[in-house]
């Protein structure tokens, strides 16, 4: 269990630059003057380099020591972090390091569930892989409460400076504390860096495209109302001319982390009533709390941190 643990703890630091600018987006909005379609892109600007790049990262996995593979991406995301704290001006320069944070995080997730996935076989597998996917909620939550505490004390600039710490300490844990596996063949090497065909025969199955299809839906729901969360939460307060008793950061933080449990929860549901039906009735539940999260925002905020933690 000891890789699995490693692996669960890399990731979780890996994530501390992960919602840096989602806690501190209403701060930026204004600093920089931007429109909500501005900050819209900046924050989806971090999925569009993790879907560029997720893939190509994987497939070295295939050919090189996965544990190499996620220690350079890890120095990916921390210089994201750096030159966004560092270098950024405005919407440009936001854009670019967003992108580039995906890039590093895309190199870091898969590949992290690819190193534990070739070292946990067995009914364990399936366990260590919910722990793992998981404590996304846990990095996510960490990366709120850290923005939050930060900014405050020493500017929006040392928050994202100080997230950059946790990729480089979650790639030293795995290039430590992880042992490699039998070397891959030193006369391969990554001869697709565009695998259309690879990706053509997956989407050609039917049940897989299914899933696929609903997944990403499921990640357009989850991420946006990750990515707004904070602001969300503003506006609501805003609205209601009001102050909640704290912090939208700290709120946003605790509701990623309740996350945790339930996803380990359905997991294990999950293996009881099937899969496909309890997807169907989570999906179901959580566009279900979109909508009521929508209305909430004039509501007493318990109500719309109960709504949002329902995702």
């Amino acid at each position: 269990m000891q890789p699995v643990l490693t692996l669960i703890v890399a990731h979780i630091c890996s994530m501390l630059g992960f919602a840096t600018f989602a806690a501190l987006l209403p701060q930026l909005r204004d600093e920089w003057s931007l429109t909500n379609a501005q900050a819209g892109l900046v924050g989806g600007m971090f999925f569009g380099g993790y879907v560029v790049s997720v893939s190509y990262w994987t497939a070295l996995t295939d050919r090189s020591d996965g544990r190499k593979v996620y220690a350079a991406a890890s120095v990916f995301a921390a210089a994201a972090s750096v030159g966004f704290g560092w270098l950024a001006r405005g919407f440009g320069s936001a854009l670019f390091f967003q992108a580039l944070l995906g890039v590093g995080i895309a190199g870091t997730y898969m590949p992290g569930l690819r190193l534990l996935s070739d070292r946990v076989s067995g009914p364990q597998q399936s366990r260590s892989i919910a722990f793992y996917t998981a404590s996304f909620g846990i990095g996510t939550a960490l990366s709120l409460a850290l923005a939050g505490a930060v900014a405050p004390r020493a500017g929006w600039k040392a928050a994202f400076l100080v997230s950059a710490i946790g990729p480089l300490i979650a790639g030293t844990l795995v290039l430590v504390l992880v042992g490699p596996l039998q070397r891959p063949d030193a006369a391969s090497r990554v001869t697709v860096f565009v695998p259309f065909a690879s990706w053509g025969s997956v989407l050609r199955r039917r049940d897989v495209a299914g899933y696929i299809v609903g997944y990403a839906v499921h990640c357009l729901e989850l991420f946006g109302s990750r990515s707004w969360m904070v602001a969300f939460l503003a506006y609501s307060a805003e609205l209601q001319a009001a102050r909640f008793p704290w912090r939208a950061q700290t709120i946003a933080a605790v509701v990623n982390l309740m996350a945790v449990p339930a996803s380990i929860a359905g997991n294990e549901v999950a293996l009881r009533v099937g899969r496909r039906r309890w997807i169907l009735l989570a999906m179901g539940a959580s566009g279900a709390s979109g909508i009521v999260l929508g209305l909430s925002a004039s509501t007493r905020s318990p109500v719309s941190a109960a709504a949002c933690s329902d995702r």
